[in-house]
């Protein structure tokens, strides 16, 4: 019988002679790393391109990553490239987020108003590429009258191949069996800084801030589509040329159609951000010619906010549709998480808010509100609403933050303008509302954990035509509140003294709370700082 030393030596020299094994390849990972390792290589196109090559398992994990986020625009080639994805079986179930940039450019019946927009913005295009650098341009301007022109019925002028590219947009959209959240901007002059128009400017040379402001004329060019343009966006001057910046600013037609594809649809949206102006999408129906037409479209789209757990709306005179955007917060039955950023349409003159009495409260308006975990809010209210709102919140919210959120007077636009013009102190009879009451009540949400305030405004007592803003920059100051609102610690009465403190300093004085121990006031010396006569 052979010793174990010799079994020993006789196997390990049987293995020595088996071939090596092959080294680890990409091929052989799981496809969760590989679809990190993708997620890596996703600023560089090339990369991931090549990535995608070398095997079925590394192309599917490319995939996972580069169709997960899918960007478009309102004209045939972006959309043409976004139908070709939801129409391929394999890639469509892989899209989880869209992002609609909708922004809609004027258009030009001549290169010749194209070519002087270019040259009031400093470009210049060479002249051997300026026809075909046209033609993509006025494909962009012209898309939202074709689309509406097909949803109508409407084909003269279109051309076949151009006609089946609109067509599919509405079934490319209900194909996303996966998309889980959408962004969709139609109005922010912010979304210049996305790679997408970047990418878009090397073939139009503009984008959406520099053919709204850039080129548009001055005042004097009233007569000109574009100097009526201008005149809306700077003047507020929808009362004479009604409709005008909704149809050739908003992309209408793009949001009517993804909100009714998506309501059709099986799908079931988590999370929307939505920017528009305060316009026909909210209120009313626009024709091809920017006229109202028919009912507004919102109300039949209760539908697709009612699977929402995350919403994020931007509202530009927000006062206008205060109502339908209540209508639709308080659609979202599930909802979580909610940031609303709607601006009244104010105008100012010298640094100082015009015209200050509320046209439409939107907190108000909201009933019931949903049980929300975050909210944060960049609106005008009245101290009525916020502290109704609170009230109703007061079991769930966990988080909330207030930015650049004016209290608005509720008297009368007759008594209040009475107050303007003739610089009349405020009196508590005006209900203008306080921050210091308004921040007493934020203890009373015992669901609360954190809290940011920043940019709180109020009408100044002396001036009521001007706004004093807290602007909460001493981490000392901030610590006092935080305390007070979500710990429950010092004196309310205290408290309240500190907030009049400040009210008083407004015109430069720091405000100055002395200095407390054992349920003492602490020590909040350049806590804030305030400015009579901001907007």
């Amino acid at each position: 019988m052979k010793s174990s030393a010799s079994v020993l030596l006789a196997l390990n020299k049987e293995l020595r002679s088996l071939p090596a094994p092959p080294p680890p390849t990409l091929v052989t990972l799981p496809i969760e790393l590989l679809v990190e390792i993708a997620q890596y290589l996703q600023d560089d196109f090339e990369d991931l391109r090549n990535l995608r090559r070398g095997s079925r398992s590394l192309a599917e994990a490319g995939a996972m990553v580069l169709f997960k986020e899918l960007h478009l625009a309102l004209y045939p080639g972006s959309i043409q490239r976004f139908t070709k994805i939801a129409f391929q079986r394999s890639l469509a179930p892989l899209v989880r987020k869209v992002v609609f940039h909708g922004q809609v450019p004027p258009s030009y019946v001549a290169m010749k108003g194209w070519r002087i927009a270019l040259e009031r913005v400093g470009v210049q295009v060479p002249r051997g590429t300026q026809e075909k650098s046209f033609e993509i341009y006025r494909s962009y301007a012209d898309a939202n009258r074709k689309l509406f022109m097909i949803n109508q019925g409407m084909f003269d002028g279109i051309e076949p191949a151009e006609l089946k590219i609109y067509q599919n947009f509405d079934l490319a959209i209900a194909r996303l069996a996966g998309l889980q959240e959408v962004v969709l901007t139609a109005y922010d002059e912010a979304d210049d800084h996305s790679p997408f128009w970047n990418k878009v400017k090397e073939e139009i040379f503009l984008t959406p801030a520099t053919w709204r402001r850039g080129f548009l004329g001055e005042l004097g060019d009233s007569e000109t589509t574009e100097g009526q343009m201008l005149s809306t966006i700077r003047w507020d001057a929808t009362m004479v040329y009604p409709g005008l910046i909704g149809g050739r600013t908003e992309g209408a037609i793009l949001l009517t159609s993804f909100f009714r594809s998506v309501d059709t649809s099986t799908t079931s949206l988590r999370g929307l951000q939505l920017t528009t102006a305060g316009g026909e999408f909210w209120c009313q129906r626009v024709n091809e010619n920017s006229r109202p037409q028919g009912p507004p479209l919102i109300p039949k789209l209760y539908g697709v906010f009612a699977t929402l757990t995350k919403l994020d709306l931007q509202v530009w005179k927000g006062d206008r549709c205060a109502t339908q955007i209540a209508d639709c917060i308080s659609a979202c039955t599930v909802l979580r998480e909610l940031n609303l950023h709607a601006k009244l349409a104010h105008r100012v003159i010298n640094d100082t808010v015009q015209d200050t009495w509320p046209h439409k409260d939107i907190l108000a308006s909201v009933k019931p509100w949903p049980r929300l975990r975050k909210l944060g809010l960049e609106i005008d209210a009245s101290q009525s609403s916020l502290l109704e709102c609170f009230k109703e919140l007061s079991g769930s919210l966990e988080r909330l933050r207030l930015h650049n959120v004016r209290l608005l007077p509720t008297a009368t636009r007759e008594d209040w303008k009475t107050l303007c013009d003739r610089n009349l102190p405020v009196r508590p009879a005006q209900n203008v509302g306080c921050w210091a009451a308004t921040i007493q009540q934020l203890s009373c949400i015992l669901s609360l954990r954190e809290v940011e305030l920043s940019n709180l405004g109020e009408i100044s007592v002396s001036n009521p035509a001007a706004t004093v803003f807290r602007v909460f920059t001493s981490p000392m100051y901030i610590q006092y509140v935080n305390k007070y609102v979500l710990e429950r610690k010092g004196n309310t009465d205290w408290f309240n003294a500190d907030q009049e403190s400040f009210l008083d300093s407004f015109l430069g004085t720091p405000a100055i709370a002395q200095e407390a121990e054992n349920d003492q006031p602490m020590d909040i010396e350049g806590a804030e700082s305030s400015n009579e006569g901001q907007g």
